[in-house]
């Protein structure tokens, strides 16, 4: 059975990319799981109103200042 169905799963796959790439999302929403508040609560980094004043292009909370690598090999 799987073998019957393979192919047609290849294709509705292929038809699914094609679809993303022609047609992407341009934008979407998320659902919010935790308040704000709790999380400026939680977070000593973040003033009262931060989350709302943020303009999503920065990190609003960040652990340690190498916190991310850039280097390709890093021994």
């Amino acid at each position: 059975m799987f073998l019957l169905l393979t192919p047609l799963a290849v294709v509705l796959h292929a038809i699914g990319a094609a679809w993303g790439v022609l047609s992407p999302i341009e934008d979407f929403e998320v659902t919010e799981k935790v308040a704000p508040e709790t999380i400026e609560e939680v977070n000593p980094e973040l003033t009262e109103g931060a989350i709302e004043a943020h303009d999503g292009q920065d990190r609003l909370v960040r652990e340690s200042a190498d916190e991310f690598d850039t280097e390709l090999f890093k021994d």
